[in-house]
């Protein structure tokens, strides 16, 4: 048996905010480990590659 939960579209929007702001806390938190793994050169190309 399944069960449906319903939210309005106000939490909904809200849940997908925090969701995108994790996403791209994670996202500079990996260039920080590749400039500190690889040095300075290694953070830069990977923030290029996360901004295309």
């Amino acid at each position: 048996m399944q069960r449906m939960i319903c939210i309005s579209l106000e939490q909904y929007n809200k849940m997908m905010e925090s969701y995108d702001e994790a996403m791209k806390e994670l996202r500079r938190l990996r260039r920080e480990l590749r400039a500190i793994r690889y040095g300075d050169r290694a953070g830069r190309e990977a923030e290029a590659d996360d901004e295309t």
